[in-house]
């Protein structure tokens, strides 16, 4: 049995460094008691073994670089210890945070060095969980064997973790619960931050390279006729190590983590050069073909770069791209976060401020740089460290750490055995890597690389030793292992007492690791809860309660965990709400839960005394039992809101929240007359907050407007609070548009206009969140003054100012021409990088977007063309004869010369629309011209006829335009003076398409008596004016609503709307109309032309249809609002379309913007 367990721990240790990172990456609660329990039950067989009669039971071996795991618990332990007297002495700093809860009447607690002992805890437990793998990894590694199965170990830890990368990323879905929110197009492994899986695969990558070179020495070794079996066995492994590394450096570029690549790079090319140029040892004259050898290998690794680098570069760069505008930390916010830490560390210099507690004091140094995130780390954890435990006791640490780092490299170089001298090198490498990487980041605070790195240290330690060469007969080779490893009794002793501790504090270690699964699960189900907004309360009261359950039998366990204690208060304040009801039982159920809330929450600020979640969850418990108990405390609530203020002083949401608050109250105090002075005080503090807020993150306005509202109903207060900022100003126009206080969103629209212009500076843009980066970036190349433009349109168009609706609508045109003129500078790109369907597509979605894109269609028809796609041609370049406006000459010459350098291909019984578009351009250039080519107008006119002709002679499959050729006809005989032959062509055409409008208006506008009155065209001069285009084929010409104002219950409203169709319609649509006046959205409509018949794909361009809607709006708005009256005020309408093909459902918006004024409730009352 002994001989059996003797070898358990140090494999258990190696399952340890592969499976539990797996777990560890998560950052989940119960991986470190899991970890510690795993360690425990290796100590406990370690001992057992002891009591066999085996003379082969390693010793339990202590080394001095054990200090540097062990200062950190006596650090920790000392922090934790609560004395008020030391505090005092020690840290006057941690003593005043600590002071804050007498504020809400926590006076009894005894301080501690740490201002979050939980936390210091949890940083004493992982560092107990390396102590005990680096004992164990020291007494075990005494052999080449079990130093080579060691590396391996951690060589296939990160295979492994690469391996567990790939599944998102091929498969889109997250392979472990805990990264349901990452990306997965970049690579994560089981970690939670992509650059702590770039560590732990930057460490691996340098670990291979050492044993590679570790296996080609033995290679060596091998061809000059070494006897040594280890060299034949190790030299076997160069394949295999060289595809792990090739893979784990891979993965390590797509993990996107700059800053391990940069780090692992310098120090294997320092690697890689002492492999190059070592002194001469054995192989003299072989290393020159060795080295030819390996350059060989990297002349194939460098082809099969370039081979792939040109398809990958382009995804890198733009993942890259996105990745830094995306991010929250970045280079300039590492630099201030170092900068704001330095008073902390002047402060705290001498005892520091507790292991783990960087995030809970650095809130109270920061400035506002990043508003809306919270420092977590330092991302300098030789910086944090010196925080946390204090300047005196991390330069010992860090001295220790040197001393060894210096005496190992002495040894490595006097190091005779190859194979430990490769691998020690590449541990070392592995260890100055992570230096370097620590500068700027915090990957060692995941335990998952903690433990791997323990494990290197252990390694260089293991590899820098001189071991006893092993003799070739396997019995005395025996026999001398078990002479070596002999194990005194003494020694016995101590590995029984070491098994007898573990044994004993197994139990207590359990029930931890089931109070974190239980914690966890907590966790698990408040955040689904969180995301399920439309659940029944009766369901969420039984959950609350089984929440409520859960945390008792936690705190049974593990007594006295704040965040467990604070999650239990949340839970029971939501239950208190829930069971309020209007009878004296429910009351009393409800102050119940609300007291046992303010007592959980109390305990949880006793671990956490400067947390701002902490002492917002306290305030929102008081707040909500003044409400269970129909008796406010406005004083306690409004003093526990300003300690999460004073927590966090510079986070946006709190500094919201805190002022959302104080309205509240000050809404809670209007009704009662002897409290006024202190509601007038409440609002005036929540208005200073809101201004802070506003200072701080500009771009978050719109989630404070109501609320600024409601304590100032003033559109003038609201201008003068605003920031000079574009998002504060856009949000206040559209606050204004939908309060429809139309004169007054007139200045924030020109303030929008006048910002737009304006680039942020580099501090700002930082400040940003990643969404809102991205859309200034858009905002900055994009089309925001179309946005603009459009909005000045829709805002004249209500104020019925047509003068200025005019001159905004030349400005829309020439922003339509600008985003043009961006999308085929874009598309010339993709065309010069071979990119041609993309650019394809783009041009598409561009006309399709677009009102006259003419110099879209045209790069659209050049890519046709190139493609020999002849009918897309003519498709495309249709709009130039379709558009009955002037267009340009000179782009209607280049869209002929296109279609010249095709010949149509003619096919029997099909119409050929490509030689109608050649003609009616030709007469269209004829037409805008100052000479006319009679010769080519008659050729024109021969061409029309014969496509006339054929249309007579098959009228089953005519074209639908077959109107077009009277009217080109038409045009064509008024060029040539005919006037009375131009009459009978539109006449013809009206017979084809009775509502066309051009046609009637071309009738219209010849001499008499050739021309006739056209009712139709006065019937549209009549309507409102509107020219909003949805797409490039449809246009909502005008609208007329009548009667103007509603006032009574059942009154009706008649609402016509004229549709004119411009291009070929390739799809029904259904028109979306939603009515609103400045209480929201009061009712809505929709309808298609299909029940009437007259299908869209149907309509003949130039063809007006008319659409009527009857409504009763008091009634509709009575019906649809839950029985709510609105105010007067006028009611505008805002128009969208959707697709009636199910199969992509495209939504059509209007250009610009449809939102008109139809009719004004004028309510009568008694």
């Amino acid at each position: 049995m002994s001989s059996g367990l003797r070898q358990v721990p140090f494999w258990g240790a190696l399952l340890l460094l592969i499976l539990l990172p797996l777990a560890m990456g998560g950052g989940e609660l119960w991986a470190l008691p899991v970890s510690l329990a795993w360690c425990l039950c290796l100590y406990l067989c370690w001992g057992l073994s002891a009591l066999g009669a085996s003379r082969q039971v390693p010793q339990l071996r202590v080394h001095w670089l054990c200090a540097l795991p062990l200062g950190i618990i006596v650090a920790g332990a000392i922090q934790c210890w609560p004395n008020a007297r030391l505090v005092e002495g020690l840290s006057p700093g941690a003593l005043g945070h600590w002071r804050r809860l007498d504020a809400i009447g926590l006076t009894d607690v005894v301080p501690s060095l740490s201002i979050a002992p939980d936390l210091t805890r949890r940083y004493c437990l992982y560092a107990l969980v390396v102590l005990l793998l680096m004992v164990l990894l020291i007494s075990y590694c005494r052999s080449h064997f079990h130093v080579v199965f060691t590396a391996l170990a951690i060589a296939l830890a990160v295979v492994v973790q690469a391996l567990v990368a790939y599944y998102p990323f091929f498969s889109g879905k997250a392979l472990f619960y805990w990264q349901a929110d990452i990306e997965p197009d970049i690579l994560f492994g089981a970690f939670l931050n992509r650059n702590h899986f770039g560590f732990m695969l930057g460490m691996g990558a340098l670990l291979m390279l050492g044993l590679i070179f570790a296996a080609m020495h033995s290679r060596q070794r091998v061809l000059a006729k070494s006897s040594n079996r280890a060299h034949k066995r190790f030299m076997m492994m160069i394949i295999p190590l060289v595809v792990a590394w090739f893979f784990v450096q891979v993965s390590q570029v797509f993990s996107l983590s700059r800053g391990a690549f940069m780090g692992t790079v310098p120090v294997a090319l320092v690697l890689v050069c002492v492999w190059l140029f070592r002194p001469h040892g054995y192989m003299r004259s072989r290393q020159r073909g060795s080295r030819q050898n390996l350059l060989m290998a990297a002349g194939v690794v460098l082809c099969a770069l370039i081979i792939a680098l040109p398809e990958a570069l382009p995804r890198l760069s733009e993942r890259y791209e996105r990745l830094v505008n995306d991010q929250i930390v970045t280079k300039d916010t590492r630099f201030v976060l170092w900068r704001e830490s330095l008073p902390m560390l002047r402060d705290y210099w001498l005892s520091g401020i507790g292991m783990g507690n960087y995030a809970q004091v650095m809130t109270q140094y920061e400035s506002d740089y990043t508003p809306m995130s919270l420092p977590n780390n330092a991302h300098n954890d030789w910086l944090e460290l010196m925080l946390e435990v204090g300047v005196p006791t991390a330069l010992a640490l860090y001295a220790l750490f040197a001393l060894f780092l210096l005496l190992s490299f002495r040894r490595l170089r006097r190091q005779e055995d190859s194979i430990l001298r490769w691998i020690g090198f590449g541990a070392f490498a592995a260890l100055v890597m992570g230096m370097i990487h620590e500068l700027v980041d915090y990957s060692l605070r995941a335990p998952a690389n903690g433990l791997i790195y323990a494990a290197l240290m252990v390694l260089v330690l293991a590899c820098s030793r001189s071991y006893p060469r092993r003799p070739s007969s396997s019995r005395r080779r025996s026999e001398l292992e078990g002479a070596a490893v002999a194990v005194p009794w003494s020694q016995r002793a101590i590995l029984l007492l070491a098994a007898c501790l573990s044994l004993l504090a197994l139990p207590a270690v359990h029930r931890r690791v089931v109070g974190s699964v239980l914690h966890v699960k907590i966790i698990e189900i408040m955040a689904r809860q969180g995301r399920a907004r439309e659940k029944r309360y009766p369901l969420l009261k039984n959950e609350y309660r089984h929440l409520v359950g859960l945390s008792s039998r936690i705190l049974e366990l593990t007594p006295g965990v704040g965040e467990v204690l604070r999650r239990r208060a949340i839970c029971l304040n939501h239950l208190a709400f829930l069971t309020w009801e209007d009878d004296a039982e429910s009351i009393v159920m409800a102050n119940h839960y609300s007291e046992q809330a303010i007592d959980a929450n109390h305990a949880a600020c006793r671990r956490y005394p400067i947390d701002g979640r902490f002492h917002q969850a306290h305030a929102v418990i008081h707040e909500n039992a003044g409400w269970c108990a129909q008796k406010y405390d406005e004083e306690t609530i409004a003093t526990a809101y300003e300690q999460a203020l004073a927590a966090y002083p510079h986070y946006a949401p709190m500094v919201r929240d805190v002022a959302s608050a104080y309205v509240r109250s000050s809404q809670r105090l209007a009704y009662r007359p002897e409290r006024q002075a202190l509601a007038a005080q409440h609002k005036a503090r929540a208005i200073v907050l809101f201004q802070e807020y506003l200072n701080l993150v500009p771009w978050q306005a719109k989630h404070i407007l109501a609320d600024l509202w409601e304590l100032d109903p003033q559109a003038s207060q609201l201008m003068a609070l605003m920031p000079a900022n574009f998002y504060a100003q856009r949000a206040l126009y559209r606050f204004f548009m939908q309060k429809e206080l139309y004169q007054e969103a007139l200045q924030p629209l020109s303030n929008v206009d006048a910002l737009n212009r304006v680039e942020l500076s580099e501090r700002d843009i930082r400040r940003l969140s990643p969404s809102e980066r991205r859309e200034y970036l858009e905002r900055s190349r994009d089309d925001t003054g179309l946005w603009i433009a459009g909005e000045q349109l829709v805002l004249y168009a209500v104020l019925g100012r047509w003068a200025e609706h005019s001159e905004s609508w030349t400005r829309y045109r020439q922003e339509i021409a600008a985003k043009e003129a961006r999308g085929l500078a874009r598309a010339q790109m993709q065309r010069k990088k071979g990119q041609v369907r993309l650019a394809e597509a783009s041009l598409s979605n561009l006309a399709r977007e677009l009102p006259f894109a003419y110099e879209t269609r045209l790069a659209l028809a050049e890519i046709y063309v190139g493609l020999g796609r002849w009918q897309d041609v003519a498709a495309v370049l249709a709009l130039f004869v379709y558009e009955q406006a002037p267009i340009d000459n000179a782009l209607m010459i280049r869209a002929l010369e296109l279609m010249e350098q095709m010949v149509p291909i003619e096919k029997p019984g099909e119409f050929n629309k490509y030689r109608f578009v050649q003609a009616a351009l030709k007469l269209r250039i004829n037409e805008g011209s100052q000479t006319i080519n009679t010769r080519q107008l008659a050729e024109c006119m021969k061409e029309f006829a014969a496509l006339a002709a054929w249309n007579a002679a098959n009228s089953e499959r005519a074209w639908i335009q077959r109107h077009l050729l009277d009217l080109y006809v038409g045009r064509a005989h008024e060029l040539l003076g005919d006037v009375a032959a131009a009459a009978a062509a539109y006449r013809r055409g009206l017979e084809v398409s009775s509502q066309n409008l051009w046609l009637r208006q071309r009738l219209a506008a010849l001499p008499a008596p050739h021309g006739e009155a056209d009712e139709l065209s006065a019937f549209v001069a009549s309507l409102v004016p509107s020219r909003h285009y949805f797409g490039n084929d449809l246009c909502l010409l005008g609208y007329s609503a009548w009667p103007e104002k509603v006032q009574q219950l059942h009154s009706s409203a008649e609402i016509t709307h004229a549709w004119l169709c411009l291009d070929d319609i390739d799809e029904d649509r259904s028109v979306l109309l939603s009515f609103h006046n400045n209480g929201g959205r009061i009712f809505s409509d929709n309808y298609n032309f299909l029940h009437e018949e007259r299908p869209m794909v149907s309509w003949r361009v130039g063809e007006l249809w008319l659409q009527e809607r009857s409504y009763r709006p008091l009634l509709l708005a009575y019906q649809q609002s839950g029985g709510h009256m609105w105010s007067d005020g006028v009611v505008v309408s805002e128009i969208t379309m959707r697709s009636m093909n199910r199969r992509h459902a495209r939504r059509y918006g209007g250009s610009p913007r449809a939102c008109v004024p139809v009719f004004a409730f004028a309510l009568q009352r008694d």
